[in-house]
């Protein structure tokens, strides 16, 4: 298995064809310097051929600029794929750092409590996306009192605040529904295969989400003015990919966002509280404010009693 060395040497040199214009195999190899990582040429061309191959990250050179490029038409996500490699570099070196003395285990705190239930499906249920076998499972909903069994053909697993999910259709090319897998039990991946109709592309359907919940809705523009202190958050970790800053300045920082509007991107919003103001689209804003006032009348003085006469 790849150690975190190579895993960030995959990392930066998608960093660079990404942000960059044709860089050549020089300007990769000094970029991996200037990152404190020293990587022959040949060690390069090593790794974007991993990366093509391996991976599915269409890498393509450039023969007018000597340069390379990503085919988005024929490569699987590469900002997602730049997240996993991220969280396997965390791994990795959490586990070197931890094996290299118990006394570490002291030095690390986890922000949220328990376990990270239902982990164990996901190797399976990666086999089965990938073989397009059918599955069935049973499943407790939050809400439902009962626990049910379901069939399905599973299609993509999506994480979203540390909850991993199981997107899935009753029929492929039909209505797509979400499982946690944290409320999943007594998994089958069954013999049966499914076809997937002519291009269906289930983790594209999410690059215009925040979170789980999705729609056939249209992406809508976004306006948010965030309050000037919470602007070096969004920059370092956006909101969604499509964030894009229209204006800055002393007082607040106003932020565009293409998205479908769901459920999580509520959450989000209020999750600011008072930090921030919806200034588009207008039904949003005045969804928001409702919600804000039902919540400020929760926390409303009683009215005292009409003294008896």
């Amino acid at each position: 298995m790849a150690g975190p060395q190579v895993f960030r040497r995959y990392s930066l040199i998608l960093t660079k064809i990404l942000g960059d214009r044709f860089p050549s195999l020089e300007t990769i190899a000094q970029f991996l310097r200037n990152s404190r990582i020293d990587s022959s040429v040949r060690t390069i061309q090593r790794d974007l051929e991993a990366l093509r191959d391996t991976f599915g990250i269409g890498i393509t050179w450039d023969r007018a600029t000597n340069g390379y490029y990503i085919d988005e038409a024929n490569t699987v996500n590469p900002n997602h794929f730049l997240r996993f490699l991220e969280l396997t570099c965390l791994g990795q070196m959490l586990f070197e750092s931890v094996s290299a003395g118990k006394a570490a285990l002291a030095c690390l705190s986890f922000g949220t409590s328990g376990t990270l239930a239902g982990q164990e499906f996901i190797p399976r249920l990666l086999t089965a996306i990938r073989t397009k076998a059918w599955v069935t499972f049973t499943h407790r909903g939050f809400l439902k009192d009962k626990p049910r069994e379901v069939k399905v053909a599973p299609l993509l697993l999506r994480e979203y605040l540390g909850r991993w999910y199981l997107v899935s259709a009753f029929e492929p090319g039909e209505k797509l529904y979400s499982y946690g897998l944290d409320r999943m039990s007594d998994l089958k991946v069954l013999r049966e295969r499914f076809t997937i109709p002519a291009g269906t592309n289930p983790a594209a359907i999410f690059d215009k989400t925040i979170g789980v919940y999705h729609s056939d809705e249209d992406p809508e523009r976004i306006v948010l003015a965030f309050d000037q202190d919470q602007a070096v958050y969004l920059k370092s970790q956006p909101l969604h990919a499509s964030q894009r800053i229209l204006r800055e300045d002393k007082e607040e920082c106003v932020i565009e966002l293409e998205v479908i509007p769901n459920f999580e991107l509520q959450q989000r919003i209020l999750m600011y509280g008072f930090s921030v103001k919806v200034l588009e689209p207008a039904w949003l804003a005045v969804e928001i404010r409702d919600i804000l006032r039902e919540a400020a009348e929760r926390y409303a003085p009683p009215t005292p009693a009409k003294p008896k006469k």
